[in-house]
């Protein structure tokens, strides 16, 4: 398995958020549009499922620990 190492450089700070982001209405669909849930098909998830989606998220935390970053967070 290929494993590839990703190196952020990304310099996080308050200067390089426009002042007027959080203000900003949000007009893209995908953050307007709301679906409706659908349970009617789904399935309850066997034991075995459950802890190996627990094993899995224990992975990948573990996974992003290791990543090496640079990055700059400003005050």
């Amino acid at each position: 398995m290929l494993k590839k190492s990703f190196k952020s450089n990304a310099v996080l700070t308050p200067e390089l958020i426009h002042p007027n982001f959080f203000k900003m209405k949000k007009t893209h669909p995908h953050t307007s549009f709301k679906r409706q849930a659908n349970f009617k098909d789904s399935v309850a998830l066997t034991a075995s499922d459950i802890e190996h989606r627990k094993r899995w998220a224990i992975r990948q935390v573990s996974m992003i620990a290791n990543i090496p970053s640079n990055a700059v967070l400003g005050a």
